[in-house]
């Protein structure tokens, strides 16, 4: 019998129901065994009914793992990401496995992962993705030669970390370079496994710009063999309803196969939603439904802008 690939998600109670739907899409296109570990905060177990769901209704090997909240207390939090991002740097104590595949829940497995877990990172920490901006968004100082890897999709040597006290390295960074960090673990993390790093190919981490992507580019991404991990980056997400509608359309074709009553599209409640979904539509060439959408920003604007009735 095969061994079972061990891969981790970390998450709060918000991302269960996305990271759940990424937990399908490994299920469904594996070729082994798998071992998920999940790690949430203590007080969000309550709250991951999604992942029992499925757990049970596939019978997905998952493990729950809640964390006290305190480890991070007062960490910065930039953009649209929330604390559960620096549950990474608690994977190596909490995840006893030489080595692991890491996942982020805004991602969608399209193929099996096996090649991606048999490369050898015993002479190095990380394997990864090289980050689409290359790291021109980090602020820490790094070796010129070194490559800057998108955080996302890893395969992590936690014996090296453990041996290496990882998470106390991790906090002396963090002390060090608070001011500079500007992407939290991925930050963190690039630093420490600095000259220690595997480039690897795109396909196993493509990212995607939801609201920024041609519908031929996309057709190109999920074509066969093109894309195991599509990944996708950015505060638009594909359950977001000023996402592209052909990328939404596709990430719904998994969600909706498990009736999870608690999943639903997040709204638009925002003028800057609007301009971004609108933006998404003539890039597209979908000028009508485009036009449809500047009235409704036109409209928004102008409620805003008359005087309050007396």
């Amino acid at each position: 019998m095969k061994s079972p690939i061990p891969v981790v998600y970390c998450f709060d109670a918000k991302y269960a129901d996305y990271a759940a739907v990424s937990i399908f899409s490994l299920f469904l296109h594996t070729n082994h065994p798998l071992k998920i570990y999940c790690l949430v905060p203590a007080d969000a177990l309550a709250g991951m009914n999604s992942i029992n769901q499925i757990k049970i209704k596939f019978g997905i090997d998952i493990s729950l793992i809640g964390v006290r909240d305190e480890y991070f207390t007062n960490w910065k939090i930039t953009e649209h990401f929330s604390p559960a991002v620096y549950l990474k740097l608690l994977i190596p104590d909490l995840v006893k496995e030489d080595k692991i595949i890491y996942l982020d829940s805004d991602t969608l497995v399209q193929g099996d992962l096996s090649a991606l877990y048999q490369i050898d990172v015993t002479r190095n920490y990380i394997a990864g993705v090289e980050d689409i901006y290359k790291g021109e968004n980090s602020k820490i100082p790094r070796a010129k030669e070194d490559c800057y890897i998108n955080s996302g999709v890893m395969l992590m040597n936690l014996d090296g970390f453990r041996q290496d006290a990882f998470l106390a390295k991790c906090r002396d960074i963090y002390s060090i370079f608070e001011n500079e960090i500007t992407l939290m673990d991925q930050c963190i993390i690039n630093k420490y496994a600095e000259m220690r790093k595997i480039a690897l190919d795109p396909k196993w981490n493509r990212q995607v710009f939801p609201n920024r992507t041609k519908r031929s580019d996309w057709n190109n991404i999920v074509s066969s063999g093109n894309s195991i991990v599509i990944h996708f980056i950015a505060e638009t997400k594909p359950w977001s309803q000023w996402c592209s509608p052909f990328i939404a359309e596709f990430w719904w074709g998994y969600a909706s196969k498990l009736n999870l009553q608690s999943l639903k599209p997040t709204g638009i409640s925002s003028v800057n939603q609007l301009i971004s979904l609108a933006m998404a539509l003539d890039l597209n060439e979908n000028y009508k439904e485009a036009s449809a959408v500047k009235n409704q920003i036109i409209n928004s604007l102008m409620a805003k802008l008359s005087p309050t009735a007396v």
